[in-house]
């Protein structure tokens, strides 16, 4: 786990920046209520994410434009550079992890894990 970890921090992210950018990566622009939805954090502690976030330009918040009372998290050019090297550096830690299993064993490992990811997002 802790070279899954340095992956992230060797890009300047912590695991939970990671998983933000990822959201967003996947699904666009998103709510800042939807985001925290998404990831079960309180909406004060998700402040404490973004703000770093958007101070490196890796996103931007904007007012919604059909409710001023919410802002809309998007990734940015920056963001989704970033996201990518550090995705790189999540595999390679993986690969490196996973070296006493095949090519086959390993696919299979990573479906199953993704499966029981989704059922999680899915419980919460």
């Amino acid at each position: 786990m802790r070279r899954l970890r340095d992956a992230h921090t060797q890009n300047g992210l912590s695991p939970r920046q990671f998983e933000l950018l990822g959201i967003l990566y996947e699904r666009g622009p998103v709510g800042q209520g939807e985001l925290g939805a998404l990831t079960g954090i309180v909406a004060s502690a998700l402040v404490s994410y973004l703000n770093p976030l958007e101070e490196a330009q890796l996103i931007t918040r904007r007012r919604d434009p059909h409710d001023r009372r919410k802002h809309v998290v998007a990734l940015t050019g920056k963001g989704r550079s970033r996201l990518q090297a550090a995705s790189q550096a999540q595999r390679d830690a993986e690969d490196q992890l996973l070296l006493a299993l095949t090519t086959k064993q390993r696919a299979q490992l990573r479906d199953l894990l993704k499966r029981l990811r989704d059922s999680l997002v899915v419980l919460t």
